[in-house]
């Protein structure tokens, strides 16, 4: 495709990945900002569905709770409470430390590092063990 052709992009089309080289960097922008705004409204949506999906369920539960009961039947559905056993909360942190120092169980820890508090490190001068530094490259855009 030339500089100078005219490009509209619509949202049903759809580009195998060798086509793709032979766009300009506007047309690509194009269709790179409609994606954008496509992924935005679908996220937006799918928010507004899991708020009243929970509302949904807050009720159903309301209403278990009040029969003493794990479901029920309807014509077309068969509703239930699934209970999970064990999620975690933590409430006391400082006796979790703890506990973590006296017994050495480590492995009930996920390994993940505090991004922000690795900074500061790195800003203060000083080099962790077991670390580096990689260089995440995103690309960015934005309509002038």
């Amino acid at each position: 495709m030339s500089e100078q052709a005219e490009f509209t992009w619509t949202p049903d089309m759809s580009v195998p990945n060798e086509s793709i080289q032979d766009f300009t960097d506007e047309e690509l922008a194009q269709r790179r900002d409609v994606i954008r705004r496509r992924l935005s409204e679908l996220s937006r949506a799918t928010e507004l569905h899991k708020a009243e999906r929970a509302m949904l369920d807050e009720e159903f539960l309301r209403r278990f709770d009040e029969r003493h009961s794990q479901g029920t039947k309807t014509e077309g559905w068969t509703i239930f409470v699934r209970e999970d056993l064990s999620y975690p909360d933590l409430y006391d942190i400082q006796a979790f430390e703890d506990y973590i120092r006296e017994t050495g169980n480590l492995y009930l820890l996920q390994r993940r590092i505090s991004i922000t508090n690795l900074e500061e490190e790195f800003k203060a001068g000083r080099d962790i063990p077991g670390i580096r530094r990689i260089t995440k490259r995103t690309v960015n855009q934005r309509k002038r």
